[in-house]
């Protein structure tokens, strides 16, 4: 319940903050829709995007999370596996989820089969491949074993599209890597290095990003 209660108080906060941002990367696909969001939560990306117009519902495995999103905006939330699903979706979104599951592919099989001709699964986790993670390696925040299964490149990503005879239409990353490297340097006595990279965020982290080197992807899949 404590954390529940926590994680609806930041829900304004998540919807400025990281909605606009997905509610952008959807819109260059489709500017209406349903839209299936798998590991749903309290459902604060499922009312960002009921916001922009979309029609929206959500999969959660946890009862009471299912319970308390559905009641609260008054919305379907399955509570069961995404194979148990009977419905087609324009959108699927996992975020901050496929690094969990102990088959990824089989989870984007599952949602390959509930998405309409065309559709899209948009998909948020750590990038491998990064520079932060290079750099600090088991120091990494996201390297969390066994929290996170599987880590994904890429390239790796390419591999999934093919195997799933899916286009990857986009793939992209924005990371905070150099956030990340300052606190690695101050855990490490290093305080001038950690306030120089902390002072040189806005300028270095973009060019990380830009060199898909940043430690968060995002990627698009599209239905064939």
């Amino acid at each position: 319940d404590s954390a529940l209660n926590a994680y609806d108080r930041s829900r304004e906060y998540r919807k400025k903050r990281f909605g606009s941002e997905r509610i952008g990367i959807i819109g260059k696909y489709f500017e209406t829709g349903s839209i299936l969001d798998i590991g749903c939560g309290t459902g604060w990306f499922l009312e960002a995007a009921r916001d922009a117009g979309y029609s929206v519902a959500g999969q959660e495995l946890s009862s009471q999370l299912a319970e308390f999103t559905s009641e609260k905006f008054k919305l379907q939330v399955h509570n069961n596996e995404v194979s148990e699903i009977n419905k087609k979706f324009d959108v699927i979104t996992m975020f901050d989820l496929i690094e969990h599951v102990p088959d990824p592919l089989k989870l984007l099989h599952d949602c390959n089969n509930l998405l309409q001709t065309g559709g899209i699964i948009l998909v948020f986790t750590p990038n491998l491949d990064s520079h932060g993670i290079t750099e600090m390696r088991e120091f990494s925040s996201l390297v969390t074993p066994p929290s996170h299964l599987h880590y994904f490149t890429p390239k790796s990503v390419q591999i999934l599209s093919e195997k799933e005879d899916m286009d990857l239409v986009m793939c992209e990353t924005r990371g905070m890597d150099v956030a990340d490297l300052a606190a690695y340097e101050e855990y490490k006595g290093n305080n001038e290095i950690g306030k120089y990279l902390r002072d040189s965020f806005e300028s270095i982290q973009p060019c990380i990003d830009a060199s898909g080197c940043g430690n968060h992807m995002r990627f698009v899949f599209k239905k064939k």
